[in-house]
Parts: C-alpha cells; structure tokens; sequence
C-alpha cells in the first residue's frame, strides 16, 4: 500500500513541452499576422447557452454562446531599434492594434495554433476582439493581453486561403 507522500507525489502537477504557442489572425483577402514570441498563455473560455461566462448582452437581453479567448503576451524591442526605443514600443504595439481592429468592428479568423512550416492549424472563426490591453512596464518590453469573441465554437484545421 502506497504511502501519503508517494500519492502526493502522484498528483502533483506535470509540465508538458507544448513548444511555443503560436497564434494568428487572418482577414478574408488579406495577410497573417503571426504574433511575435514570447506569446505567454492562451485561455479558452467555452460559453455554454446559458451564458454562465461574463459576456456582451444582446439587444434582446440574452447572454450568446460562444468562445472567448484570452491571449496575454509580450513584445520585445524590435532588433536594430535606436534610440528613443519608446518610439519603437510604441509602433510596434499600435501595429498590433491595427491588426486586432479594436475600433473597426471587422471579423477574422483567429489561429489558435498557426504553424505554416508543418502545416498545422486550429481555427475559430468569424471573431471579433472585445478588448485589448497593454502596459510599458519601464523595460523593453511591452505586455499585451487581449479578448477575442466568437459565436462559432467549431475549431477546425483549415490553413489560411
């Protein structure tokens, strides 16, 4: 019979490689763009009918199913920026806005996992982002997080055409 410390030992958490997470957005006749590393997590929050995850409201008062998905990352001052670096930050983040179109309202296809080199893929589509988030640390560094909504839970594994 296993003692109390060999079954703690069986339920401590393992880590597992998943190699570096690679998420994309993709707009119907136009470019991907593949988020630069380090992408630190992606949170999937599945929405069931009865809308138990804080959502949007519909217009007639109801709470839609869907997925909302939660990317926090970080952007690295691009390589050969000179001085004043908050200028490089600075661009490379409102290009990160642009592609997420916080203010335009359009659709895309969002790429959970985008890999072009072995092409696998895992898509949600029609989406749109709910928020977006981002904070100058006082480093190099810009941190990132933002939501991307959509009412078609289907992932599926189709590349971008």
């Amino acid at each position: 019979m296993p003692n109390a410390d060999q079954l703690r030992a069986d339920w401590l958490p393992r880590a597992i490689d998943w190699g570096e997470i690679t998420p994309a957005i993709h707009r119907s006749g136009g470019n991907t763009y593949v988020f630069g590393q380090p992408v630190r997590s992606v949170k999937v929050l599945d929405i069931g009918s009865g809308g138990q995850v804080n959502t949007p409201i519909t217009g007639d008062g109801t709470k839609p199913a869907g997925v909302n998905v939660v990317v926090r990352g970080e952007m690295l001052l691009p390589a050969g920026a000179s001085e004043p670096y908050e200028d490089a930050i600075l661009d490379a983040i409102l290009e990160l806005r642009d592609e997420l179109d916080v203010t335009g309202g359009t659709s895309f296809d969002f790429y959970l996992h985008h890999d072009a080199t072995n092409s696998v893929y895992r898509r949600l589509q029609s989406c749109t982002v709910t928020q977006f988030d981002w904070e100058l640390t006082g480093r190099e560094v810009v941190e990132y997080s933002f939501v991307v909504f959509t009412s078609n839970q289907a992932i599926d594994e189709t590349a971008p055409a």
